[in-house]
C-alpha cells in the first residue's frame, strides 16, 4: 500500500485503474444533520464522462522524490439541512502532492476560483473547499484508535481488488460560509484513500458514527442484475438478482473497546417517504448485529466511459445522508440496543451499473 500522498503506477491496469482520496464531515447539529463530501481524484482511461463534464487525460502520473504531479478532478457535494447541493463543486484540475514524510499537502495548481486543499501539518489535517460564496474550513486532530491509519492491501479476489488506507472517525473544528453566513462548526469526520484495480461494479457500503464513540462500517460489492440498471430511478426491476463478492462489517464497540469483523452480512432495502432505507445484519457465531439506516438526502453522479464507438460503460454512485434509527448488537450474553447507544449519523452509498 502505498503512502498518504503517493499512488501505486507500477500495477495500474488500463481502463480500470482508479485513485481517490475521500472526506466526509458530519457536521453536529439540526434535525437532519448537514454533511458534506470532497474528492479529489484522478483514473487510468483517456476519457470519462462525470455528470456532464468530460475529463480527458493529459498527463500521466509524475513521480518526484517528494511527491508526485497528476492532473484529475475534484468534487463535492454539500446537503445544508434542507437542500442537497450536487454537484456543490466539479472541477478538472492539475494536482501536485509534497511530502517530507512526516507532513504533506495536495494542492490544485490551476486558479479557477475554487480551492480544493487538503495538508497534514505537525498531527492535524487540515480540508479546505472554497468557491464564491461557499466555503468549508474544516481541521481535524486524531483522538484514540479511530483516528489511526488503517491499511488494507489487495482486497478483493486474484488479480482484482482494492487497497485502502481509512481513518474511521476524526473530530473536527472549523468554519463554514454559506449563503451569505459564516459560522464556527463542529462534527466527526471519515477519510478513505484508495486505488481500486478492477472493474468497479455495483456495491452498497455505509458509514455511521454513533453517538456513543462508536463506529460502524459494511461493504458488499456484487454481480448479477444491478449491472444492467441505466437509469437514475430509486425503483427498478434490476435491483435484485444479486451475488456478493465481499460481505461484512466492521465494527469498532466503544462501550467494550473492541474491534469485530462480522459476517454473513444481509442488506435490504425499501423506499420510505422517497428516500431509500437499508436494513443490514450479520452474525458470526456468538456476535450479531442488525441496525437500519434511514436516508434524508441524495447525491448521485453518473460515470459514463467510453467502450467503443458509441458504446459506453455507465456506473451511477449515490450517496445518501442518513440516520440511525434502529440497533441491536449481541456479543455472547451481553446485548445493546439503540437506547444505549442513542443513535448516530451516517452516509450510506448504493452503486448501479458497471464501469470499465
Amino acid at each position: 500500500m502505498t503512502g498518504l500522498w503517493d499512488l501505486n503506477v507500477e500495477t495500474a491496469r488500463k481502463r480500470q485503474t482508479w485513485w481517490w482520496w475521500f472526506w466526509l464531515f458530519f457536521i453536529d447539529g439540526g434535525k437532519d444533520p448537514r454533511q458534506m463530501m470532497v474528492l479529489w481524484s484522478t483514473k487510468n482511461c483517456k476519457r470519462i464522462r462525470v455528470d456532464d463534464m468530460w475529463w480527458t487525460r493529459e498527463k500521466g502520473i509524475v513521480k518526484r522524490k517528494d511527491g508526485l504531479d497528476f492532473d484529475g478532478m475534484a468534487a463535492s457535494w454539500f446537503f445544508d439541512g434542507k437542500r442537497m447541493y450536487d454537484p456543490n463543486t466539479l472541477v478538472r484540475n492539475d494536482f501536485r502532492t509534497e511530502t517530507d514524510g512526516r507532513n504533506g499537502s495536495l494542492v490544485p495548481q490551476i486558479e479557477d476560483g475554487h480551492d480544493h486543499l487538503f495538508t497534514h501539518i505537525d498531527g492535524k489535517y487540515r480540508v479546505r473547499v472554497a468557491k464564491k460564496g461557499y466555503a468549508l474550513d474544516a481541521t481535524m486532530t486524531p483522538d484514540g484508535p479511530l483516528g489511526d491509519h488503517d491499511y488494507r492491501d489487495n482486497v478483493g479476489k486474484g488479480k482484482y481488488g482494492f487497497d485502502i488506507l481509512r481513518m474511521k472517525r476524526l473530530p473536527f473544528t472549523g468554519s463554514l460560509e454559506h449563503k451569505g453566513k459564516m459560522e464556527d462548526i463542529t462534527g466527526t469526520a471519515y477519510f478513505q484513500k484508495v486505488m481500486v484495480n478492477a472493474p468497479a461494479p455495483p456495491w452498497f457500503w455505509g458509514a455511521v458514527h454513533i453517538k456513543d464513540g462508536s463506529y460502524l462500517q459494511y461493504f458488499m460489492p456484487h454481480v448479477g442484475l444491478p449491472m444492467f440498471r441505466r437509469f437514475l430511478t430509486e425503483r427498478s426491476i434490476f435491483n435484485r438478482g444479486l451475488h456478493p463478492a465481499v460481505k461484512n462489517i466492521e465494527y469498532y464497540h466503544a462501550a467494550n473497546g473492541k474491534s469485530y469483523k462480522i459476517k454473513n452480512l444481509k442488506v435490504k432495502r425499501r423506499i420510505v417517504d422517497g428516500h431509500p432505507e437499508f436494513t443490514v445484519s450479520a452474525n458470526d457465531g456468538d456476535v450479531e448485529m442488525d441496525f437500519v439506516l434511514r436516508t434524508y438526502a441524495r447525491a448521485c453522479w453518473r460515470f459514463r466511459q467510453p467502450l467503443l464507438g458509441p458504446l459506453a460503460t455507465v456506473l451511477y454512485y449515490n450517496e445518501y445522508p442518513s440516520h440511525l434509527i434502529d440497533y441491536n448488537f449481541r456479543d455472547g450474553d451481553e446485548r445493546w440496543t439503540f437506547d444505549d447507544v442513542g443513535g448516530g449519523v451516517g452516509n450510506v452509498e448504493h452503486s448501479w451499473g458497471l464501469l470499465f
